[in-house]
C-alpha cells in the first residue's frame, strides 16, 4: 500500500493520477515511419500497404509484440511494444504501451488505427506522485525512496567518480 500518493495529488493540485490517451495512426502514416526507421538501418526493403495491424497478447495490458501485414508479398514487420511506441510511431504521439482491449481497432470514418493507451505512470513500479510527496512534504533522500518502492533492490555505485 503507499501511503504518499494522495498527499502528492494534493500537493501538486491533480485531480488523479490515472491517464488516457487517444489516437489515430492512418496505414500511411505507420508505412512512412517504419520506412523511416528502416532507411536509418539502410534496409531497402519494400514495405508495400499497411493491411493489418494486431498484437501478439491479450489486451487490456502492455503490449508485448505488434505485428504489421502488408501487402508486399512476405513483408510481416514484428515490433516489441517499446520499439513500435519509441523507434516507430514516437512517444510524443503514442504515449504508452499499455493498450485498451481491443486496439489496435479499425476506425472506419477516419480510415484510421484507433489506439488507446492509459496508465499511471512509467509502469516500472515507482509512482512519480508519491515519490514527489515523499521528497517534498517528509524530506526522503533518493535511496530512501527507491527503498520503499524496491524493497529488496541493493542500490550501490557502479563508477568512480573522478576529480581530475
Amino acid at each position: 500500500l503507499d501511503p504518499y500518493c494522495l498527499e502528492g495529488i494534493d500537493a501538486l493540485d491533480k485531480r488523479s493520477t490515472y491517464w488516457k490517451h487517444e489516437v489515430f495512426l492512418s496505414p500511411k502514416q505507420v508505412k512512412d515511419s517504419i520506412r523511416h526507421w528502416l532507411d536509418e538501418r539502410k534496409d531497402k526493403r519494400n514495405i508495400g500497404f499497411v493491411q493489418d495491424i494486431t498484437v501478439s497478447n491479450p489486451l487490456p495490458g502492455r503490449v508485448k509484440n505488434i505485428h504489421i501485414l502488408t501487402s508486399e508479398q512476405g513483408a510481416e514487420f514484428v515490433f516489441s511494444g517499446y520499439e513500435f511506441r519509441n523507434d516507430i510511431i514516437g512517444p510524443k504521439i503514442l504515449r504508452s504501451t499499455y493498450w485498451e482491449k481491443d486496439c489496435p481497432r479499425w476506425n472506419e470514418e477516419r480510415k484510421s488505427y484507433h489506439i488507446v493507451s492509459y496508465g499511471r505512470g512509467h509502469g516500472v513500479g515507482m509512482s512519480q506522485v508519491s515519490a514527489y510527496a515523499m521528497s517534498k512534504l517528509h524530506n526522503m533522500s533518493a535511496r530512501q525512496i527507491l527503498g520503499f518502492f524496491y524493497e529488496h533492490a541493493e542500490i550501490s555505485r557502479r563508477w568512480k567518480v573522478s576529480h581530475e
